[in-house]
């Protein structure tokens, strides 16, 4: 299976999804994944695995707005991908998530766990204590197909 994950965003981040993704492609070596993210980024796949590839893509300048992502969908498109997993979950990878999926694609996103974030942050009594998942919880969870 050819599994395109997405994840764009700070340093930090894309970085915690390599060591998750280091350990789903030695568990599943059938699997080929590939990421797409920042150029920039790339060094942090380096030996993730033999099954893992990396896709650069500046968001920022060749792909900006909405021209930008439908264009960035197309050429993905080409690769032949059997699912599609969005690790960031921001308007940009929901665009691309909802346009692979409206082509019949397989798609998955991360749980970000949204709702519980307003609950412990909101006054009480709403207010709810409770542990969130970790990110690289929250990355396995995605990753699991």
């Amino acid at each position: 299976m050819r599994i395109l994950v997405i994840r764009f965003s700070a340093l930090g981040d894309v970085a915690m999804l390599s060591p998750v993704l280091k350990q789903v492609a030695a568990d599943n070596i059938n699997n080929e994944y590939i990421i797409l993210s920042k150029p920039i980024y790339e060094p942090l796949f380096d030996g993730v695995g033999e099954n893992v590839s990396f896709i650069g893509a500046d968001i920022k300048k060749v792909y900006k707005g909405l021209p930008g992502i439908y264009r960035l969908f197309k050429e993905l498109k080409k690769l032949g991908f059997d699912y599609i997993i969005d690790e960031h979950d921001v308007l940009r990878t929901k665009v691309l998530r909802f346009l692979f999926k409206i082509h019949g694609y397989k798609v998955r996103k991360i749980n970000k766990h949204r709702e519980l974030r307003k609950l412990i942050t909101a006054p009480p009594p709403k207010k709810v204590l409770k542990q969130l998942p970790t990110s690289f919880e929250n990355y396995f969870e995605a990753l699991n197909i």
